[in-house]
C-alpha cells in the first residue's frame, strides 16, 4: 500500500448536525490529536502537516469523508473523489501546496475494526458511551457511567471493570479512545502490508479495494482475464449467474442431535476446476454434453430441487420454468430425476484451469498465519465476485455545479453529487463467475445427499455451510468428496437448540450455552432465543424502536429515531409443514413487474 499514515475522527451531534470533536492521526509514527470541536479542529490538523504529500488510511471513509466534506470544501482546493453506490473509496484535496488523500482501508479488510483488532492483533477497542454524545457534550466535564449510555449491559459491565464506577473526564477519555483506534488501525495496516510483502505491494497502491487488487494480481502473475466475452453473448450468459443457496428445510425435533457443517475453501476448490475461457459460440443443439451455457425449459418434481429461479428472490422451486444454466448443474438436475422439456440453444466454449495457480497460491498463503488466513480468504472470494460485475456501472462525481450528462444529482452542502454512467474495465468475465457459483451449488447439493444418506435431516444451508439433525449422535464419520468439514471440538459445531425462521434469520444455542440470534435488518443478538421462539411461533411482529441515531440517505447523515417492524414468520422460499419442523418446495414462484 506504499507510503501511508492513518487517521480517525470522533464526532458529536448538535442541533441535528454532526460536528467533528477530535481528529487523531499518525505522522512519521507519532500519534497526534487535535480536539475541542468544529472547523478549528480541522484547521489545526491541516496546519500540522509539513510534508508535500500525505496518504491517510481511514477505516470507514464513507462516514468520515462525508462529515469532513464541509470542512474540506471551506479550507481546501482541487477536491475529487471516487465513490460508487454511496460508498467512498478515496477522496483527494489540496491544502496550500500539500496534496492529501484519504483512502478507505475497510475496502481492503471489510470487517469491523474491533473484529480485526481482536482476531489479528489480539487487542480490543475501547468502549465508549456514544449515547452521551449530544448537544450538551462540550459542557460535560466529569461524568459518571450509567447503563443507559452504552449499547448493552455487557458493554457497561466491561467499561466499569476497566475504568471503575467513579467519575470520568469524558472529553479526555474520548481523545484516548480515538488515539487507541488510530494505533490499532496503524498496526493493522502494517500487518496487512507485511503479510502481502511478497505479493507485489506496488499493485496495492493502484488498487482501491481487495477485489481490485485480486484482479490486478491475477493478471500480473497469471496473465488471466484478457479474454473478453462478445457483448451479445455476455448478456445471455449473465442470465445463468446466480448467487449462493440459502434456505430453511426444517427445525429440530426433541430427540435429534444437531450439528453445524462447513466447507473448507468452497470457492477456492471450485476455482481450481476447469472453467469457461475461450471460443464462446452460439449453437443450436439437442443434447447437453459439451461445456457451455444452455437455455432450457425444464420440469422439476424433487424434494430438494436443483436448479435456481430468480424473481424477487433466489428460489429453488418445483414446476416448469425456463432459464439458462451451466451444463454441469443441468446434468446434476437430470441425474436427480429432473425433466428437460426443451433445449432452446447453447453457448458452448473451451475450458481450462485458468484460476488453479491463483487459487492454490492463496490457499497456501492462508496457512501462514491468522492475518494471512483472513486476507487470503477475502482475496479468493472477491476475485470471482469481481469477475461477475458488469463492464459498466455508475459512479458518483462531485462538482460545484450539476453535470449536464449526469443521470441524476443531489446537493450536499455547497456541492453537487452527480450519478454518472461509466465503463469499468475489461477485467470482467461473467462466464467464469457463473461457472464458479454453479460448481459451488453443485458441491452443496451433493453434501445434502451425503447427509441424507448418512441418516441426517437437513435444517438449514447458507452458501458453504449446512445445519443438519441426526437421531444418532455417533454420526461424526460423515465426510464428502466435496470438502465438507466437521470438527467436534469447535464450539460452533455442536448445537443444543436451534430455530430457523428464514434466510439469515435464526436463533441458535450452542452446547457451550452461547446464543447467536440473527435477524436481517437489526443488530446481532438483539433478542434472546426464548424471545425469538415466542415471536416466531406466535406469528407476532417484532418492533424495534432505536435510540436517536445516525442513518445515511443520499450522502447525508441524519439524526432520527427509527422504528423497525419485523415479522419473523414470513418465509417465502419453501413452505413450512409439520408444526414448522419440515418444509416443502414451492410449486410456483412469485412474479414481479419488471
Amino acid at each position: 500500500m506504499g507510503y501511508f499514515e492513518v487517521l480517525d475522527i470522533e464526532t458529536f451531534v448538535i442541533s441535528d448536525c454532526i460536528e467533528v470533536y477530535c481528529i487523531c492521526c499518525t505522522d512519521g509514527g507519532n500519534v497526534l490529536d487535535f480536539h475541542y470541536g468544529g472547523d478549528d479542529v480541522f484547521l489545526k490538523f491541516l496546519k500540522s502537516l509539513t510534508k508535500p504529500q500525505y496518504c491517510f488510511w481511514v477505516h470507514n471513509l464513507t462516514y468520515d469523508a462525508l462529515v469532513l466534506l464541509k470542512y474540506i470544501d471551506k479550507n481546501c482546493t482541487d477536491m475529487t473523489w471516487f465513490s460508487k453506490n454511496y460508498n467512498i473509496y478515496w477522496i483527494k484535496f489540496k491544502y496550500k501546496n500539500i496534496n492529501i488523500e484519504l483512502k478507505c482501508f475497510y475496502k481492503f479488510l471489510p470487517l469491523p475494526l474491533n473484529t480485526l483488532a481482536s482476531k489479528i492483533l489480539n487487542k480490543e477497542k475501547f468502549i465508549f458511551p456514544y449515547k452521551v454524545l449530544n448537544g450538551d457534550f462540550l459542557k460535560i466535564g466529569l461524568w459518571y457511567p450509567v447503563p443507559g449510555a452504552f449499547n448493552s449491559d455487557n458493554e457497561y459491565k466491561i467499561f466499569i471493570a476497566k475504568n471503575g464506577s467513579g467519575s470520568i473526564d469524558i472529553k479526555k477519555y474520548l481523545i484516548r479512545y480515538c488515539k487507541n483506534d488510530v494505533m490499532l488501525l496503524s498496526e493493522l495496516v502494517n500487518k496487512f502490508n507485511s503479510s502481502l510483502g511478497g505479493k507485489n505491494l506496488k499493485l496495492l497502491t493502484y488498487s482501491y479495494s481487495i477485489s481490485s487488487y485480486a484482479v490486478k494480481y491475477c493478471i500480473y502473475k497469471y496473465n488471466t482475464f484478457q479474454r473478453k466475452l462478445p457483448q451479445n453473448l455476455e448478456y445471455i450468459i449473465r442470465e445463468s449467474y446466480f448467487g449462493g443457496r440459502c434456505e430453511v428445510f426444517g427445525n429440530p425435533l426433541e430427540n435429534e442431535y444437531v450439528y453445524h457443517f462447513d466447507f473448507r475453501g468452497m470457492y477456492s476448490q471450485c476455482m481450481k476446476e476447469q472453467l469457461p475461457t475461450y471460443n464462446f459460440k452460439y449453437v443450436e443443439v439437442n443434447t447437453i454434453s459439451n461445456p457451455g451455457f444452455y437455455k432450457i425449459t425444464f420440469t422439476s418434481n424433487l424434494n430438494i430441487p436443483v436448479l435456481p429461479v430468480r424473481t424477487d428472490l433466489l428460489y429453488f422451486p418445483n414446476g416448469q420454468y425456463t432459464g439458462t444454466y451451466w451444463y454441469e448443474e443441468i446434468n446434476l438436475f437430470k441425474e436427480e430425476g429432473g425433466i428437460i422439456n426443451q433445449i432452446h440453444f447453447a453457448i458452448l466454449c473451451d475450458v481450462d484451469n485458468c484460476l488453479e495457480g491463483f487459487s492454490q497460491e492463496f490457499d497456501d498463503f492462508r496457512l501462514e498465519g491468522i492475518c494471512q488466513n483472513i486476507i487470503g480468504k477475502l482475496i479468493i472470494n472477491s476475485l470471482y465476485g469481481r469477475l461477475g460485475v458488469r463492464d459498466w456501472g455508475f459512479k458518483d462525481v462531485i462538482s460545484k455545479e450539476p453535470i449536464v450528462d449526469a443521470v441524476s444529482y443531489i446537493k450536499v452542502h455547497n456541492m453537487y453529487v452527480n450519478k454518472i454512467k461509466y465503463k469499468t474495465n475489461n477485467y470482467t468475465n461473467v462466464a467464469i463467475a457463473s461457472a464458479i457459483t454453479s460448481k459451488a451449488r453443485i458441491r452443496l447439493y451433493k453434501t445434502f445427499k451425503n447427509i441424507i444418506c448418512g441418516g441426517g435431516r437437513l435444517l438449514y444451508c447458507d452458501t458453504d455451510s449446512v445445519v443438519a439433525a441426526f437421531t444418532n449422535q455417533n454420526m461424526l464419520d460423515i465426510k464428502t468428496s466435496s470438502g465438507l468439514y466437521f470438527d467436534s471440538k469447535k464450539t460452533d459445531t455442536l448445537i443444543k437448540r436451534a430455530l430457523f425462521a428464514g434466510p439469515k434469520t435464526y436463533s441458535i444455542v450452542f452446547k457451550n450455552n452461547k446464543n447467536v440470534t440473527k435477524i436481517k435488518g437489526i443488530p446481532k443478538n438483539s433478542i434472546s432465543y426464548e424471545q425469538f421462539e415466542l415471536l416466531f411461533l406466535s406469528n407476532s411482529f417484532l418492533k424495534i424502536i432505536a435510540q436517536p441515531t445516525l442513518y445515511k440517505k443520499n450522502y447525508l447523515y441524519k439524526i432520527e429515531s427509527l422504528t423497525k417492524t419485523i415479522k419473523l414468520n414470513n418465509y417465502k422460499k419453501r413452505i413450512f409443514i409439520d408444526n414448522y419442523t419440515n418444509t416443502t418446495p414451492l410449486i410456483k414462484v412469485p412474479t414481479i413487474d419488471r
